[in-house]
Formats: C-alpha cells, structure tokens, sequence
C-alpha cells in the first residue's frame, strides 16, 4: 500500500508540500468569547475508498483567527504549516486514489481573562495523535510563549515543571512490571519525567477557569516510543517523593531521578 506519511507530523514532509488554496466557504466557529472569531480554513468530513479498496472516514477542521494582528498571522502560518499542508496532501491523495496518511483534523479553543489558548490534533493512520498548543494575548494582539503565559497567570515556571513531573506519573498507569522490564521502564519513566522532556518549551495551556493543563510526550512500553497524553497538575507535591510498585519492580522518583529495585535481585 503506497500511504504518503502525515505532513503535520514530520517537517520534511511538510517542507516538500506546496501550498495550495483555502476554502473560502468553510463555515465559521466562535471561540469562547465573541471578542475573538475562529473560522476554518478546511472544513472537510466523508468516507473515502482508494485503488485498493481501503477505507478511512476523514474529517479535516483547521482553524485560523481572522483577528488582523501580527500575533494572529504567525499563529494562523503555523497552523497551515503545521496541519493545512496534510490537510492538501491528503485531499490531493484523495484525487489520485491513493492511500491516507493523516486522517482527521481536530481543535477546541479555550478563554481565559484576555489569554486564548487553541489546541490543535491530528490523527495519522498508523495510530498516532500529534498535537500543537497555540496561545494569543487578546488584548494586546500578539502570540505568547509558555512562560509568558505562566507569567500572566503568576507562576513559577520552575513550580510548574516540577507539579507535571509528578502529573507524568501517567506512565505509571501501563501494564504490570516484570523483572526482566524492570530497566527499560525506569528508563522510560526517567525520560518522561526528567528535564528532557519536561522543560520550558512543554505545550501549556489554561482552560477557560484558568486551570493549567498540558500536553506531554509520555514514554511507553510497547508500540511507539513515546505518545501524547493532556495531563492535569498534581499541584502541591514538590518536595515529595513518588514510589510506584507493579509487579517484581518499585521505582522510587524523587525530584525527576529515578531509583530501581528489582525484587530478589
């Protein structure tokens, strides 16, 4: 099966696409507050059959704010980098009866006091969700950073990363832990909890009560090596140490270290 891999997903893919036009007539969706309007720039669902008789329901919805602003214009050309160019591979795909490598399209926006916060997915179909956070400063018309939006809610950047260290505790939700894995998940758990992964340019944003969440890679144990898990804080645990059990293995974490001990061993 000749499947093209989902340009939102890998940058060289994108990089080869060429541009190709909008719809002009895609329906429009307000954001949280009617200070903001969120058009799509594609707004394309249906079932589709290629040459070799595969299937795929698609269901492509791209946003772009239609604020006339220099914040508004770099998010809306990182959103078309980012999901319009699948979205056009996949549409031109369809054209020629070729196989879908990304398959739908998906965002939901969310206000908090003058912080919009427009988190974007796509699904490719090799069973992977990529994501992309995007945060607007509705007042003053420009794109904001993490920690210019931790500033405007008056975090602590350092405060932050160590509450998601103890939110990555997600991994600890996978199957039962046997001795001969004991290794490679204390590695996996490391990954997603150290400094690698959890750092300043992790995809925050603030829902519409101005609760913090995020979106993180979580290693796993089988398939890909890491997937996208949106995680809530565990807030108020800095200082404490998390130990989990599962099977013949107890991890202890504490501040992002990790320390392994194999039962009998």
């Amino acid at each position: 099966m000749k499947k093209k891999i989902c340009a939102g997903l890998l940058a060289a893919v994108m990089l080869l696409s060429g541009c190709g036009g909008k719809k002009d007539d895609a329906p429009v969706r307000k954001a949280d507050s009617d200070m903001i309007i969120i058009t799509e720039s594609y707004a394309e669902e249906g079932h589709y059959t290629d040459s070799l008789d595969n299937s795929w329901t698609y269901s492509y919805h791209v946003p772009q704010l239609t604020a006339d602003t220099e914040g508004a214009r770099a998010i809306n050309e990182a959103i078309d980098q980012k999901f319009g160019v699948p979205v056009r591979s996949a549409l031109e795909d369809m054209e020629k009866a070729l196989s879908l490598g990304c398959v739908s399209v998906a965002w939901k926006s969310y206000r908090y006091n003058d912080v919009l916060s427009l988190v974007v997915k796509a699904e490719a179909d090799w069973e992977f969700t990529d994501y992309a956070v995007y945060l607007y400063d509705a007042a003053r018309g420009v794109q904001l950073t993490t920690a210019e939006l931790l500033e405007k809610l008056n975090m602590e950047q350092e405060t932050v990363l160590n509450a998601l260290r103890r939110s990555a505790a997600a991994f600890d939700e996978q199957a039962y832990i046997a001795a001969d894995e004991g290794a490679a998940w204390a590695q996996e758990r490391s990954w997603t909890v150290g400094a690698e992964n959890v750092n300043a340019e992790t995809m925050l944003y603030a829902d519409e009560t101005g609760k913090l969440m995020a979106v993180l890679p979580v290693g796993a144990m089988a398939g890909a090596a890491w997937y996208y898990k949106v995680l809530d804080f565990m807030a108020g645990t800095e200082g404490e140490a998390l130990t989990v059990t599962g099977g013949d293995v107890t991890l202890t974490v504490d501040g992002g270290q990790a320390e392994l001990r194999v039962a009998g061993v």
